[in-house]
């Protein structure tokens, strides 16, 4: 039991798996916090576009806009609410904003 070479073969070997469990729990909590985050942001943003659609949709004339669509006109209102939108657009850091009218009710 006292050989030296039995000693530095059990030293390397306890060594090797220290080194494999440390980058394996280091790999792991990277993975887990990344998720976190990543989950975190993805909620946030939901929250914050869902904010962004909930204002804008208060604001919103159904009537006056379905009238300009048909008329093919610009309302004064219609000009109003969409200098409204850009400047959420620009204040709010989102990409764009887009007043669908859709085919089927």
């Amino acid at each position: 039991m006292n050989n030296p070479e039995f000693k530095n073969s059990i030293k390397k070997s306890i060594t090797r798996i220290l080194i494999i469990l440390f980058v394996v729990l280091g790999v792991l909590i990277g993975y887990m916090a990344f998720r976190g985050y990543r989950d975190s942001i993805r909620y946030d943003y939901k929250v914050h576009l869902n904010g962004i659609i909930d204002f804008a949709m208060q604001n919103l004339d159904a009537d006056d806009l379905k009238n300009c669509v048909d008329t093919g006109e610009k309302s004064e209102k219609y000009i109003e609410y969409k200098t409204f939108l850009d400047k959420m657009v620009d204040y709010l850091d989102i990409m764009y904003i887009y007043i669908m009218i859709p085919v089927k009710e």
